[in-house]
């Protein structure tokens, strides 16, 4: 299993790559590549299935100090499934 740091970095990567996949879905289907859209939200949905599987992990591991890092890096992950699920839903209306 991971550190507590590792887990905490690869959080944030996976809110990122979320974010970031989500936003190229959004461009494609502004594009028209309606198609493509669909993948890119398929990946989102699997960078955010990660990341929270990573957020259980570090929620079972926490010794009930706060940690503001742990915090910060859980919300990133919950931004970035808000932005997937917001692009998922313009995606559907087209």
């Amino acid at each position: 299993m991971q550190g507590g740091n590792e887990l905490i970095q690869a959080l944030y990567l996976c809110g990122e790559d979320c974010s970031s996949t989500a936003i190229e879905a959004f461009a494609a289907a502004n594009a028209g590549e309606i198609e493509l859209a669909h993948k890119k939200l398929k990946e989102a949905d699997d960078s955010f299935n990660y990341g929270r599987a990573i957020q259980l992990s570090i929620i079972k591991n926490m010794d009930g100090r706060e940690n503001r890092e742990k915090v910060v890096a859980e919300n990133y992950l919950l931004l970035a499934m808000n932005m997937n699920d917001m692009i998922r839903e313009y995606v559907k209306s087209l």
